[in-house]
């Protein structure tokens, strides 16, 4: 019978054998799985002896483990935010780097209830934690997707960790009721909680958050990420048509101080940002993810921005900006004409030297012409 500290050793060396990343690792998480403990454990029973009835089903767990299947799947659940979330074929394995975007928009959401949509929602890790940590702050959380099957899952996550949330299924907006608040209407504002619910206000979004599918067709990926989703995956020839679709009718979808908040490939910045210029966004900030380069296929750059009901003043402050940097640039370039001298004296002189004839030349003050 093997101890534990062979049976980790033995099945790290078959994983590594197998090409997989990471292979001690590995074999610590799906060990730790059958053992039904975890890996910081393992560390403490080195010399403890593992049955039969044990090995067969890591011996299992290894076989799928070295033909490509996720580590996530094997193990059936994912850490996010602190918390573990079931996480099968359904739908995309949540990212480390989506929970900045979490961050982010915790950072943005005011102090009061706000109503929230999740839309592409997968296995429901963005909504279901805003619901979590915003408690009284969460009025409703809405987690949308195109897939039944991932909305099954979605559920599944947010009852198990006691989230309060509904669900819809939706071609991106298609299913979801779109109700506005006069705003000239006597009493929008001030009226009761179900009056407001009634006149529309409150059937807008204060926060629409979104990590749609933005891979080109086409892009090699990795064995293990190919067993995604295909739909939660690739978003068109180009890989951002899903995103130009959500942009053209999210605006319409919020309250007035509401914002969005999206995660995109890390080289779509720049046409992401003239599509939601295109549809009247005013652009916020961009971020990327924790190491700011691209380490795999999924890696993200986030972008919030808010609706822009005044462009004309938009594009005022851009021109103002201009001529503020124009005229620092002229005062620079005056600044710098002080200051040089004369390369036989140690006077600042704008001008020729009258004295050998030379023109002043850029140095610092002092005898040293250099």
């Amino acid at each position: 019978m093997k101890t534990l500290l062979e049976v980790l050793q033995a099945g790290t060396d078959y994983l590594a054998r197998q090409g997989c990343d990471e292979a001690r690792a590995t074999m610590q998480h799906l060990l730790a799985h059958v053992l039904h403990c975890n890996r910081t454990a393992l560390y403490s029973q080195f010399d403890r002896p593992v049955e039969e009835a044990e090995l067969a089903p890591l011996r299992e767990l290894l076989k799928r483990r070295a033909a490509g299947e996720p580590l996530q799947h094997l193990l059936g659940v994912t850490e996010f935010f602190r918390r573990d979330f079931l996480t099968d074929a359904r739908a995309l394995i949540p990212r480390p780097e989506t929970e900045e975007l979490v961050e982010m928009v915790l950072k943005k959401i005011p102090d009061h209830p706000v109503r929230i949509l999740d839309m592409g929602t997968g296995s429901g890790v963005i909504g279901v934690t805003l619901a979590l940590e915003l408690k009284e702050r969460a009025g409703e959380v809405v987690l949308a997707d195109i897939s039944p099957q991932a909305l099954d899952l979605a559920l599944e996550n947010a009852m198990r960790l006691g989230a309060r949330v509904s669900t819809i299924q939706t071609n991106l907006f298609a299913n979801i009721p779109q109700e506005k608040t006069d705003p000239h209407a006597e009493d929008a504002d001030s009226a009761p909680e179900g009056e407001k619910e009634e006149n529309g206000r409150n059937k807008l979004f204060d926060v629409i958050v979104a990590n749609l599918p933005y891979i080109a067709e086409g892009e090699k990926l990795a064995p293990e990420v190919m067993k995604d989703p295909h739909t939660a995956l690739f978003g068109g020839p180009k890989g951002w048509e899903i995103i130009e679709r959500f942009l053209a009718r999210a605006r319409d979808y919020l309250n007035e101080d509401g914002f969005v908040a999206l995660e995109i490939g890390y080289d779509q910045a720049s046409v992401v940002t003239q599509i939601m210029d295109g549809y009247g966004y005013n652009y916020i900030e961009v971020l990327k993810d924790m190491s700011g380069v691209s380490r795999s296929a999924i890696v993200n750059v986030i972008l919030l921005f808010t609706p822009c009901r005044r462009r004309a003043f938009w594009l005022t402050d851009k021109a103002i900006w201009y001529w503020i940097t124009v005229f620092l640039r002229k005062r620079e370039t005056s600044s710098r004409a002080a200051a040089y001298r004369c390369p036989c004296a140690t006077e600042r002189l704008p001008e020729p030297c009258l004295r050998c004839q030379n023109r002043p030349r850029p140095g610092r003050t002092g005898s040293s012409p250099f």
